[in-house]
């Protein structure tokens, strides 16, 4: 089967959408699928033949310079045609999604979209209706697929309460660990002297609606309390500015600290120095980030939000908590290292469990379903045409022959 993709985010980009899109890419690959990639050309990249880098515009500031909105114009269409796809599946709703439905309808040919983020806690744009808004684009969007993908219960659930009718897969993304490339002794470990210290860990989009700030007020109790405890932010994002300011005002500069924007081949590297990964976020939908952490034997003390029960079993692998309680959590595996050791086990073995689940073949049978629904609607519909126009002159003729019966001259 030969499938595009059209999303707004993928390497050398780094987040949740980029790394989906890649992993699904490679799995789609090794079973026999030609996969095609239309994705915004970032500068001083080389991509790779299946790669179609197109010309894009630029979001606003707040949400991130990476992200950005393709352009799909004639080049785009020619290079459809050229690869005779026959399925597209699109990766954004806001960005891509609407211009995925007309260029599908264009060529004839089915689209299916993974409903990646719950955009109406991204509150960006504070307008009145902006959430009203969010659902109604969305609900417009999606029902304008021919279906679509699910990663968790959460955003079923909430696709059906704004009015998606259409057919829904629940796939989780695929999921591929990242190279194991360490490099001992990098400079940030050895320059803040964090060797030995008790390294509490989030790495990701460092953004508004991931609650970083959240993290920082609930750990600052540890702090005082105990001069070995840390914290670590590891990525870049449009909130990271106003989370310097927040520590450097409450002198937490000895505290918490910035690594910045990261590679993820490098991530095994910077979770060897740490303890436990850290989440307060509640916009998430199937967050990669809690596996990445428990690949690298992390324990994830993290928000009771359905978006993570895929994966957290509380006490076992970490703990799935109210928000207040995390800190206690925290706490708890700190003056236990036992404890903190066992986690860590069963984090690891979590981590091999998910990651043995091959549903590539899921994700097969799903494109390959869409297609033939597709196909069979064009059949019915064709036969429904036909058949109209067949009715159309049976009646023409039968009114002929009426009306000839009727002028007939009587004998």
């Amino acid at each position: 089967m030969r499938i595009a993709i059209i999303t707004n985010a993928y390497p050398p980009n780094l987040n949740g959408v980029s790394v989906a899109v890649y992993n699904l890419e490679q799995a789609m690959q090794k079973i026999g699928f030609e996969v095609y990639i239309i994705t915004p050309r970032i500068k001083d990249t080389i991509y790779n033949p299946n790669v179609f880098p197109v010309a894009s515009t630029r979001t606003p500031k707040v949400m991130s310079g990476e992200i950005r909105i393709p352009v799909i114009d004639d080049r785009v269409r020619d290079f459809l045609k050229q690869k005779q796809i026959q399925l597209i599946h699109s990766q954004d709703t806001m960005m891509g999604g609407m211009e995925t439905i007309l260029l599908a309808t264009e060529l004839n040919i089915p689209c299916i979209h993974t409903y990646h983020t719950l955009i109406e806690t991204y509150n960006y744009f504070k307008f009145v209706g902006y959430k009203q808004f969010i659902r109604s684009y969305s609900q417009i969007v999606c029902n304008g697929h021919d279906a679509i993908i699910c990663l968790s219960s959460k955003i079923k659930r909430y696709l059906r309460i704004i009015g998606v009718k259409n057919k829904i897969y629940n796939l989780p993304n695929i999921f591929t660990p990242p190279e194991n490339n360490q490099i001992k002794n990098i400079d940030f470990i050895t320059q803040n002297k964090l060797e030995k210290t008790f390294n509490i860990i989030t790495f990701g989009r460092v953004a508004k609606e991931k609650n970083l700030l959240v993290s920082i007020k609930l750990l600052e109790p540890l702090f005082k309390h105990y001069t070995e405890i840390k914290y670590i932010i590891a990525g870049d994002g449009p909130e990271l500015e106003q989370l310097k300011k927040y520590v450097k005002k409450n002198k937490l500069e000895k505290n918490v600290f910035f690594y910045g924007r990261y590679s993820r081949n490098y991530l095994a590297e910077l979770c060897s120095f740490s303890q436990l990964k850290l989440v307060t976020s509640y916009s998430e939908v199937l967050p990669t980030t809690p596996l990445e952490a428990m690949c690298n034997r992390l324990p994830v003390v993290c928000v009771n939000d359905i978006a993570f029960d895929y994966l957290l079993k509380d006490g076992y692998n970490g703990y799935y908590q109210k928000l207040n309680s995390l800190v206690y959590f925290c706490e708890k595996l700190y003056l236990d290292p036992q404890l903190l050791e066992i986690q860590k086990n069963n984090a690891k073995n979590t981590a091999n469990q998910w990651i043995n689940k091959d549903i590539s073949e899921e994700y097969k049978k799903m494109y390959q379903e869409v297609l033939e629904n597709y196909q069979n609607k064009l059949i019915k519909k064709h036969f429904v045409k036909e058949f109209y126009i067949n009715y159309l002159n049976l009646q023409n003729y039968l009114e002929g022959r009426v009306s000839n019966i009727l002028t007939r001259p009587h004998l």
